[in-house]
C-alpha cells in the first residue's frame, strides 16, 4: 500500500514538473522537482534521486542558471558513480561539459567531454560517442581550429547514421559543409 501511494505521488509530481516546463512555468516545475527529490530521499531511492538531479540540471541549463545546473549534474554524477551506472556517468560528464561550454569555459568543456567519451566507447554507445565527437568538434570550431573540428564531425556522422539519429546526422552534415566552405 505504501509503495503504491509513493509511486502515485511520484508520478503526480513528475507530471506537475513536466507540465510546468511545457507551460514555461519554471518556478512550478522546480518546486515539483524539489518535492520529488525529497520524496526519493525519504524512500531511499538513489537512482531516482540522481535522475531528478539530472532533470533539474537540464531545466536550469535552459534558463541559463549554469552554476545551479552544474551542482545538480555533479550530484547526479556522484550518485551514478556510487551505483556503478556507466551510461549515466557518461551522460553526466557530457552535461557538465555542455554547461562549461555554455559558460565559455572551453578547456573545461573538453576535459568533461573527454571523460564521457571513453565510457560511451566502452559501452559501444554509438549515439553517445557521436554526441561527444560533435561537442568536441564545436569547441574546436569556436576556437578557430576548423580542420580539427571537421575531423571530429566526420567521425560523428557515420555513428549518427548507424544509430538512426537522422536529425543529428543532418545537422552534422550541415556543420561539415559550413566548415568546409568557410575554411576552404
Amino acid at each position: 500500500m505504501v509503495f503504491d501511494e509513493h509511486r502515485k505521488k511520484a508520478e503526480e509530481l513528475a507530471e506537475r514538473a513536466q507540465s510546468g516546463l511545457r507551460e514555461g512555468k519554471t518556478a512550478e516545475a522546480l518546486a515539483a522537482y524539489t518535492e520529488l527529490l525529497s520524496l526519493f530521499e525519504k524512500s531511499n531511492d538513489p537512482e531516482a534521486q540522481a535522475r531528478v538531479f539530472n532533470n533539474i540540471g537540464l531545466m536550469l541549463t535552459r534558463i541559463n542558471r549554469y552554476d545551479e545546473a552544474m551542482k545538480n549534474f555533479q550530484a547526479a554524477l556522484g550518485i551514478f558513480k556510487r551505483l556503478g551506472k556507466s551510461l549515466h556517468i557518461a551522460e553526466q560528464w557530457g552535461n557538465i561539459g555542455s554547461v562549461h561550454r555554455d559558460m565559455n569555459e572551453h578547456e573545461q568543456a573538453l576535459k568533461s567531454y573527454n571523460r564521457a567519451l571513453p565510457l560511451y566507447e566502452k559501452l559501444g554507445h554509438s549515439e553517445g560517442m557521436a554526441d561527444q565527437y560533435t561537442n568536441i568538434a564545436y569547441i574546436h570550431a569556436v576556437g578557430n581550429r576548423p580542420e580539427e573540428a571537421l575531423d571530429w564531425y566526420r567521425k560523428a556522422l557515420p555513428l549518427y547514421e548507424q544509430a538512426g539519429a537522422e536529425r543529428k546526422a543532418e545537422i552534422t552534415r550541415q556543420n561539415i559543409g559550413n566548415l568546409a566552405r568557410s575554411s576552404g
